[in-house]
């Protein structure tokens, strides 16, 4: 009796042992990382609003995304260890990509610089060879047909009113000061934002031009970044003749930029010439 009594204790115990072998599994935690940092012109030093910033593995997978803020900042959490690819991209800049490497728990703190992407464009030729549209240029025919935001010109008006240069379709547009500028050897009006305060004289502030997207550098500019200075404007005549211009974007107030135009030149506002596709 005391042989079986010893026996059914000793199956007992061996069956709780084994219940608490197969309850007890352990598993690891892994823990995860972080990037964050800013996005800055190369050439300034200042932060790029609106971009788009990608997380990408060494294989091209786009892991996460998100854009920069006013001051060109970014972050992105909850990224496994491991090797990824920075990528940056943003209209008027020239895109940059970054290796690094994320380790669990840590934040990567960096900075990327994006030289800009600037274009001096000779006079318009009508005969130039057909290209496509620029994606952007959907934006500019949705804001048009809203009338939202700034002041629009379409094509329908610019061949109402028959301009004999760009600046003419300008004149009358609230907000802007257009001048003279004899100075260049040509007829060429200088654009600028016009400002006063109570009791002050008015100044001038130059606004950022844009041609199909892309900013658009002043060669009537003295201080050798594409400016006359604070007060002077800029020309845009030169740019393109108003029998190929397809419509204008003008923007006197910041608020109502549009975020494919926040470059960081565009503090008096913007003007964005858009031109026509040509069949020959």
């Amino acid at each position: 009796m005391r042989l079986l009594v010893q026996l059914s204790l000793g199956l007992a115990l061996a069956a709780v042992a084994t219940v608490s072998v197969r309850a007890t599994p352990v598993t690891a935690q892994v823990e995860r990382g972080a990037v964050e940092g800013q996005i800055v012109d190369e050439d300034s030093g200042r932060g790029i609003p609106v971009v788009r910033v990608e997380i990408l593995d060494l294989e091209g997978r786009i892991l996460a995304s998100t854009s920069t803020d006013s001051e060109g900042r970014f972050r992105v959490d909850e990224l496994a260890e491991g090797p990824i690819r920075l990528r940056a991209e943003r209209i008027g800049y020239t895109s940059a990509t970054r290796e690094e490497r994320i380790v669990g728990g840590e934040t990567l703190v960096l900075t990327l610089r994006l030289p800009s992407e600037v274009l001096t464009l000779a006079p318009f030729e009508i005969g130039a060879r057909a290209r496509a549209r620029p994606a952007e240029f959907e934006g500019f025919q949705e804001r048009a047909s809203r009338g939202v935001g700034g002041t629009h010109i379409t094509r329908r008006e610019i061949d109402v009113r028959s301009p004999g240069r760009l600046s003419d379709l300008l004149v009358g547009v609230p907000g802007l000061r257009i001048t003279e500028s004899p100075s260049l050897g040509r007829s060429n009006r200088r654009v600028s934002l016009a400002w006063s305060l109570p009791g002050q004289a008015g100044g001038r502030c130059p606004m950022q031009v844009f041609v199909n997207g892309v900013p658009a550098r002043d060669p009537g500019r003295l201080d050798g970044v594409g400016g006359m200075g604070a007060t002077d404007g800029v020309t845009i005549d030169h740019l393109v003749h108003p029998s190929a211009l397809e419509g204008i974007e003008i923007y006197t107030d910041l608020a109502s930029v549009p975020a494919e135009f926040l470059t960081p030149d565009a503090g008096c506002g913007v003007i964005a010439l858009w031109t026509r596709l040509q069949s020959r």
